[in-house]
């Protein structure tokens, strides 16, 4: 487990992937963005929410940003711990990691639909009952 007070990085665009990281209190955003580019707000995580999907799939660097929005705890389950847990689980164990990802890549592409609405109210709208976990991910 790790903690991180307020603003403080997570983790990073690029950094190496090193497993799974679940968010067990507080809260952190996941930016978009790289290096010197602007980093948008995507998402506003809740405890309980996993990161790091599609990395450890993938074997590639970390995509987005997670910083920190109020002080967070999070477990980390590292690349070999899941690796040994899949080899010692039946074959669907897999599938609940691709799940993962998909279920981040759904949420990602409906809030992309939220903030391309022209009238600022739906905006607006749109992403508080978002936050608010009155629409589904």
């Amino acid at each position: 487990m790790q903690s991180f007070n307020p603003s403080q990085m997570t983790y990073d665009a690029d950094e190496p992937a090193v497993g799974l990281i679940g968010l067990i209190s507080g809260q952190v955003q996941l930016l978009l963005g790289r290096g010197n580019q602007i980093h948008a707000l995507a998402h506003l995580a809740q405890p309980g929410d996993w990161f790091g999907g599609e990395v450890v799939l993938s074997g590639t660097g970390r995509t987005v940003r997670l910083q920190a929005k109020s002080a967070v705890s999070v477990a980390h389950l590292s690349q070999r711990s899941i690796e040994t847990i899949v080899q010692a689980a039946p074959p669907p164990a897999w599938r609940w990691i691709g799940m993962l990802s998909a279920s981040n890549i759904s949420a990602a592409m409906m809030t992309n639909e939220y903030f391309k609405s022209r009238e600022p109210h739906k905006r607006c709208v749109a992403v508080l009952l978002r936050l608010a976990h009155c629409r589904s991910k």
